[in-house]
């Protein structure tokens, strides 16, 4: 059964800090289940090889860390946790990580996928990518949307999947997974539609 939801900035902005911070009043000693079932891939890049194509975001009060870092105060086993940044976000180093990451979940648990950047599409607009570091050199697009939700279906291991992005076009994903036959629980949080910018 699949789950697909849109919304807009502000609403998408809350999520991303709720989903982080929703325990840390009520649970002041103790780690809820939830959170320990917890796993994060987490993708930020804010700075590219290619900066003709893109430009750079301010690195201060940067949303990828600051998310990060929450759930490290809550005692998030490290394993649990997948973090690549700016160059290290190459397309081949995201795609096989992922790949890897996503096949070692238990089947009981929850994973928040989360890109923050910039996103485009193909020039026929057919295809929507999340720009990696290197992404718009040699004919690099970057990490396709659509590969995302293929990687999913056929190696995700746990119990569900949110899906939450930050950046032009990202909507596009959402799009796709409606058109997507799978039995995964997979929820997508979207900060623009298919065809819309994010600032």
């Amino acid at each position: 059964m699949k789950k697909m939801h849109f919304f807009r900035k502000k609403i998408f902005l809350s999520i991303l800090l709720g989903l982080t911070i929703q325990y840390s009043v009520i649970f002041a000693n103790e780690i809820p289940q939830e959170i320990k079932n917890l796993w994060v891939f987490s993708v930020g890049v804010l700075e590219w090889k290619n900066s003709t194509i893109f430009s750079s975001f301010p690195s201060q009060m940067r949303r990828d860390e600051k998310m990060i870092d929450i759930l490290k105060k809550y005692n998030i086993p490290d394993p649990h946790i997948h973090y690549i940044q700016d160059h290290t976000a190459t397309k081949n180093n995201v795609e096989r990580e992922f790949s890897e990451f996503i096949s070692t979940i238990p089947s009981e648990d929850t994973l928040l996928v989360y890109y923050c950047g910039h996103g485009w599409k193909s020039d026929n607009g057919r295809e929507m990518y999340f720009a990696t570091w290197d992404a718009g050199n040699g004919g690099i697009m970057g990490w396709s949307a659509r590969s995302i939700l293929n990687e999913l279906n056929e190696k995700f291991t746990g119990k569900q999947v949110f899906l939450l992005a930050d950046c032009c076009n990202c909507g596009y994903i959402v799009d796709a997974l409606g058109k997507m036959t799978t039995q995964k629980k997979i929820a997508a949080v979207m900060s623009s539609r298919a065809n819309q910018t994010s600032t």
